[in-house]
């Protein structure tokens, strides 16, 4: 059992890695293009699948083959995968912020409260991105499913 908590963090870990980096580089791309698109977050929840199927896979080696890590391991790349969609939003926002006010990346985040992003985040929050976010999540827990 204890080898089974191993490997969950490290697929945790591995997972929020893929998350945080999918959502600088969709912050990235939405900076140089001036778009924000929608499909960059699916991006996010596959790259956040695979990197945890990668992880589950040397799993069942580790640890013996057990049907109850698809559940554990799925449902861990769904959420992880909808926190990086949500992390890429504020990025965005803080990154519009600086551009418009002309300030740097970091300045901007500085300048504004945490509270005053989330109050963005909640008034230009749109029924188009729940269903996206919640795409990239079941993406994420089907891709992070071991190969049987």
């Amino acid at each position: 059992m204890k080898a089974l908590w191993k490997v969950w963090w490290k697929a945790f870990f591995v997972a929020l890695v893929a998350a945080v980096a999918g959502a600088a580089i969709w912050t990235v791309i939405t900076a140089f293009s001036g778009y924000k698109s929608v499909v960059f977050a699916l991006g996010i929840g596959g790259l956040v699948g695979v990197s945890v199927s990668c992880v589950a896979a040397s799993a069942k080696t580790a640890v013996g083959t057990q049907a109850s890590l698809n559940p554990a391991f799925s449902l861990l790349a769904g959420l992880v995968a909808v926190f990086g969609c949500v992390l890429g939003t504020v990025l965005i926002i803080i990154w519009f912020v600086a551009f418009d006010h002309q300030l740097s990346f970091v300045a901007a985040a500085q300048r504004n409260s945490i509270a005053w992003v989330i109050g963005v985040f909640m008034e230009t929050f749109v029924l188009v991105d729940a269903v996206v976010f919640g795409a990239c999540g079941l993406l994420a827990a089907r891709l992070a499913m071991p190969p049987t």
